[in-house]
């Protein structure tokens, strides 16, 4: 699941998660604007936060996973 779909279902703002993983907001919104790539270590991170709802090969790899949606 994208970033911010999961973001947008579970009510939780761009703010709280970077708070909970360590990184700034704005930090954040290049991440879920998918307009900056995560390291592997702030992956596993959100990974682990969103309960693996959202994977880190999601979030290393979005072209991927952009493919099989079309």
């Amino acid at each position: 699941m994208e970033l911010r779909e999961w973001l947008f279902r579970k009510k939780i703002t761009q703010t709280k998660l970077a708070k909970e993983v360590g990184v700034s907001k704005q930090y954040m919104y290049l991440v879920c604007s998918n307009k900056h790539r995560v390291s592997s270590k702030l992956a596993l991170k959100i990974e682990k936060f969103t309960n693996g709802e959202v994977t880190a090969e999601e979030l290393v790899f979005p072209e991927k996973y952009a493919e099989a949606k079309q």
